[in-house]
């Protein structure tokens, strides 16, 4: 005989989607709480080196600022005012600095022109320059370069000398300029 087996229960579909969802959450969990653990171990290892750290730090900090100095009084501020004011006044430079001053002279200058002397009095805003070629043309060319250039009130020539050398003669000319303030 032929048995018949017949269910009218429907077979759950969602089961095992949902055994496997819950499984990989506990593992998740399992593996986060493993990993807290370590964490909390090495920390509390740690602990020890950073509570010493720190101790020395705030002894070393009470030391800087317990033997704090005072500050200073009134008048002792006033002097000390005035003469920061007074060193300022010394050091004000005016015009162009010497750096600003080369880097011009870098670019304006030929190849054929060689500087031989350079001296920058910044307080008065003067230049005195020696500079050195071959021919008083390349000179001259030079010094008309400085005479138009804006930023230089006055460009006087004060000094020309001619050097014999062994391959040739040079010439020589001082410079004295007065920058624009």
């Amino acid at each position: 005989m032929t048995r018949i087996k017949a269910s009218f229960v429907e077979a759950p579909r969602l089961t095992r989607v949902v055994l496997i969802c819950a499984w990989g959450i506990a593992a998740s969990l399992a593996t986060l709480a493993a990993w807290l653990a370590t964490d909390t171990i090495a920390t509390r290892d740690e602990q020890s080196v950073l509570a010493r750290r720190l101790s020395n730090l705030e002894r070393e900090y009470r030391s800087a600022t317990g033997a704090s100095h005072a500050l200073p009084t009134a008048p002792e501020l006033q002097a000390m005012r005035s003469r920061v004011s007074r060193l300022n006044t010394v050091s004000l430079v005016r015009g162009w600095s010497s750096a600003e001053v080369l880097g011009w002279l870098e670019s304006h200058m030929s190849g054929e022109v060689h500087l031989v002397s350079f001296h920058h009095k910044a307080r008065e805003a003067e230049l005195l320059i020696v500079a050195e070629a071959d021919n008083a043309a390349v000179l001259t060319a030079f010094l008309s370069r400085l005479e138009r250039e804006p930023r230089f009130g006055e460009v006087l020539l004060s000094k020309q000398a001619s050097h014999a050398q062994e391959i040739g003669q040079s010439v020589q000319f001082e410079i004295k300029v007065r920058l624009k303030v």
